[in-house]
Parts: structure tokens; C-alpha cells; sequence
């Protein structure tokens, strides 16, 4: 959602604690539900035991701050069951998110599941739906007027910078890295 205005912005914002508020059954029922281990306590523990010092860690941490303000901070890590679980996923689905990213959204929920299992926090747990189908993109390869197109760019470029007129191992190289798949970039 973009707000170009602050009346849009906090319409947006009240129309997401509408949602929050008012959920469906299953998260209603796992909101209500407080005696477990609370997801604000299965977060503090999964920071220190498993993300702390990762340099990677930055928006995972982001998400799992997201999975429990959706949920609620005091709701019970025992209470996300399936239905839950499947509402939170049809909740990004609406907003038009694509599985993808909807499956690294809700990976720190795992995390935290298995931290907390993992240092006796809690034994049992629901158990939860897997990952949501992803769609594989094909590979795609440069046709031969694209490859020389890059090659002449390169050959430009090379000239810019190498007065000796080494613009021939710019060139090598970008066919070398072409041939071995390495991204350039």
C-alpha cells in the first residue's frame, strides 16, 4: 500500500487494525489464548540463540517482528495451529503477495517453534501446513545478437579505461563469466 497523503495513509493503517482486530475464528481463538509460551518470550529466545551475530539475520528478524504483531506478542506459540497458520498465509495472499515470499515470511514461525522446543519451552505443538508451492522461472540465455551487443558494450567501455588497447580481456572475461554462469554485478 502507498499513502501520497497523511489522511491516506492513516486510512490504510486503520483498515490493517481492522483486520487485525476482527481476523477469523482460528486467529481469534489463537489470539485469545494466553497460557503457553508466549510468542514475545519464543521471539527474545530465537534472537539469542539462533540469529544473534548473523549478519543475514536483519529481515528475518523483520518478518518474525511482523508473524507477532499479526498474531499478538502474548498469544500462545501453542495456539498457531494449522487454521491459524493458513489464515496469516490467506491474509498476504489478498494483498497479492506471491508464495515465495510468502514462505520466507513465515519461515521465523518455524524458527521459533524449534527453538523453543529445542531449550524446553514447550513440548507440544500443532503441527503446521509445509511451504506454499513455489513457481520455478526457466533459465534464460542470451540469444547471439545480445551476446555481441554486450561484447561491443564492452569493447566501448574497455576503451575508456585502457589506454593500451587491452579491450580484448574485458571482452574475454565477460565471455568467460558468460560461459560459467557467474552474474555480473
Amino acid at each position: 500500500h502507498r499513502a501520497h497523503t497523511e489522511d491516506e495513509a492513516q486510512e490504510i493503517i486503520n483498515h490493517e487494525m481492522r483486520l487485525r482486530e476482527t481476523g477469523t475464528a482460528s486467529l481469534r481463538r489463537a489470539r485469545a489464548q494466553k497460557n503457553g509460551f508466549p510468542l514475545k518470550e519464543a521471539f527474545e529466545l530465537t534472537c539469542l540463540r539462533r540469529w544473534n551475530g548473523q549478519k543475514s539475520s536483519g529481515e528475518t528478524i523483520k518478518n518474525a517482528k511482523a508473524l507477532c504483531e499479526f498474531f499478538g506478542w502474548n498469544t500462545s506459540l501453542e495456539a498457531i495451529d494449522a487454521l491459524a497458520f493458513e489464515d496469516c498465509r490467506d491474509y498476504h495472499k489478498k494483498r497479492g503477495i506471491k508464495n515465495t515470499t510468502i514462505n520466507k515470511y513465515m519461515g521465523p514461525l518455524s524458527a521459533m517453534r524449534q527453538e523453543a522446543v529445542r531449550y524446553g519451552k514447550t513440548q507440544l505443538l500443532p503441527p503446521l501446513p509445509g511451504n506454499l508451492p513455489i513457481e520455478k522461472i526457466p533459465p534464460r540465455f542470451f540469444t547471439e545478437e545480445e551476446v555481441e551487443s554486450f561484447c561491443a558494450a564492452w569493447k566501448i567501455k574497455a576503451k575508456s579505461i585502457y589506454a593500451n588497447g587491452d579491450e580484448q580481456e574485458m571482452i574475454d572475461l565477460f565471455l568467460f563469466r558468460l560461459e560459467i554462469g557467474s552474474r555480473l554485478g
